[in-house]
């Protein structure tokens, strides 16, 4: 592995921004600076020696456009582009159980299974209360969703919340955009 630090990229970034526009990047602008100073580490990394960039966002994220840009977004190939965030995780502790069944540790760290998922753009930032709801919720939303066309007055749809259904609906639609530029 390879450890590039972003913090003088990310900063530099910053002070450019305020010397351009006389005041400081702040909440979700500055958040996003983060993303994209990652991606060209990455997309550095890859046209230097390269290698294939993974995209690693999920079925989940780009749902609800809860990506980056030329962020978190970039990469040639997102391998788990088609599985629901809850999918991502029942694969992976999966995977751990068939490293235990032969005697190994596992391949993905138990406290990455155990932390709640998070962008870590910003202190105690995680993912389901940036969204507002939680991945086990929005995952059979979005399911129940597509089995039904996107279309809200499904018979099949009246076991959700109302408003969930209409927030998770409204942000697909209006995020197919980023779904677009993949």
């Amino acid at each position: 592995t390879h450890t590039v630090s972003i913090v003088q990229a990310y900063d530099d970034f910053c002070a450019a921004f305020e010397d351009a526009c006389g005041e400081p990047l702040v909440g979700i602008a500055s958040e996003n600076v983060q993303a994209r100073c990652r991606m060209i580490v990455l997309m550095s990394f890859s046209n230097q020696f390269g290698w294939l960039m993974l995209n690693t966002g999920n079925r989940s994220e780009a749902a609800m456009g809860y990506s980056t840009l030329y962020g978190d977004t970039a990469g040639a190939f997102a391998p788990l582009g088609g599985l629901y965030k809850t999918e991502v995780i029942r694969l992976a502790e999966w995977r751990n159980a068939q490293a235990k069944s032969v005697g190994d540790d596992p391949v993905i760290p138990l406290s990455i299974l155990a932390k709640p998922p998070s962008a870590e753009l910003s202190a105690d930032q995680t993912d389901e209360a940036s969204m507002g709801i939680e991945y086990v919720v929005l995952d059979a939303i979005l399911d129940a969703l597509s089995e039904e066309n996107f279309d809200t007055m499904a018979p099949a749809l009246k076991r959700f919340d109302p408003q969930q259904l209409k927030m998770v609906s409204d942000r697909y639609h209006a995020n197919a955009f980023k779904r677009a530029m993949e």
